[in-house]
This record gives C-alpha cells, structure tokens and sequence, in this order.
C-alpha cells in the first residue's frame, strides 16, 4: 500500500531518512538543496525542514558554509546504540515468554528452519537473511505486551540499517541460526531468564562484529 505523507516536509523527510539508512546516501555525503528539490520535485523549503528535523535526530549535521552532511559513523555512537538494544531486545524477549503460545512456538521453529535452506542454497543470500533475522526477532517481541518498548526497539533497529551489513559470511549466518536455535529452546522451556540472557549474548555478538568490520573500512 502506498504511503500516504501531510505533507511535504514529511514526504522528503521519510526519503532522506530512507536513502541514509539504505546507504544510498553514505557516510559523509554532503547533501545539496536544490539537487534534493529537483529529487523530489518540490520547492527547497520541505528540504530544509526536513534537513533540520535530520539534524535532530543524529542522521545528518549542519555545518555553517558547508550545509548539510550525512552523520559519519562512530564508534561511541554506535556503542550507545547497542547497549541500549543488547538490553532492551533481551527485555523484550523476556517479557515475551509469558505471551508466546506453543502455536508462536511454532512458527518460530520453521522460521529458523526457513532460515537454514538459506544456508544451503548455492547462492547464499546474505540481504535476505537480514529480513529474516530481524522477521525472527519481531515476531518475539511482538508479544513482549509493551507497545512503548517494542517502538523504542525498532526505532533503534531502523537507525542500526545504515552501519555495515554483519551478514556477509556463511559463517555469521551459521552462527546467527545457532543462536537462535537456542533462544527458541530457552522459550519452549518457558525459562524467561535463560531466554533474555541468551538475547543478550547473540546482540552482544553481534555488536563486537561490528566493531571488528569498522575497524577494517
């Protein structure tokens, strides 16, 4: 379905952010007005609010004579990031296990089942086992039966799109399916520490390869 915008400002908003977090834009980038107007046909004011509404929120800085630039990515940023996920995600799936029938049970299990013929194929599909990995956790936290901390989480996880893929080895999906396998476990025995603790130690995980792939640019 087509997303309905108020109005333009809010249009070129949600595009800017959009073109951020997929990468179109990177790191960086200076963005320029008039070629962002002609973009989205519109004037250039919409961009300019929309720019400062960015700004706002950490996705580009203005800087004086220069204007607009895409945020660089940082290691504290990402840090800050993180610790809040690592222990909101293992809340979440905490809070969860009082909520998630044996049908949910279920079809988390042939989620990750899904998940492994990914593995398997020929052509290993590392952008669509990201869909899947966040589809996984969704799913989870869904039924946390705290509709603030869920929108809090994916706000962060929507942020987090914009910083390298960590899927990008056979190994990394591995590893991923593993651990989930084992958070499922901890569900099905209706072990809501075990559960979160298990959340906690597959987002620490995955926090550190971030790390190790900035490290590396």
């Amino acid at each position: 379905m087509k997303t309905r915008y108020r109005t333009k400002t809010e249009k070129v908003y949600s595009s800017i952010q959009n073109e951020i977090m997929n990468g179109t834009f990177a790191p960086g980038e200076r963005l320029i007005i008039s070629h962002l107007a002609d973009q989205f046909s519109v004037s250039e004011i919409p961009v300019r609010e929309a720019l400062q509404r960015l700004s706002l929120e950490g996705y580009v800085q203005l800087v004086p004579h220069v204007g607009a630039i895409v945020s660089i990515l940082s290691e504290e940023e990402i840090r800050e990031i993180f610790e809040l996920r690592i222990y909101m995600e293992a809340l979440a799936t905490q809070l969860a296990v009082d909520h998630l029938t044996n049908f949910h049970l279920e079809n988390l299990e042939k989620m990750i089942e899904s998940s492994k013929e990914m593995l398997t194929s020929t052509d290993c599909q590392f952008e669509e086992y990201a869909k899947h990995n966040r589809k996984f956790h969704e799913y989870i936290y869904r039924h946390c039966n705290n509709s603030r901390l869920y929108k809090i989480i994916f706000e962060l996880w929507d942020y987090s799109n914009r910083y390298p893929k960590i899927f990008h080895t056979t190994e990394t999906l591995q590893k991923s399916i593993e651990e989930h396998t084992e958070i499922l476990n901890a569900l099905k025995e209706r072990d809501a520490e075990l559960a979160a603790e298990r959340t906690k130690n597959h987002k620490h995980k995955a926090y550190k390869i971030l790390l190790d792939m900035l490290k590396e640019l």
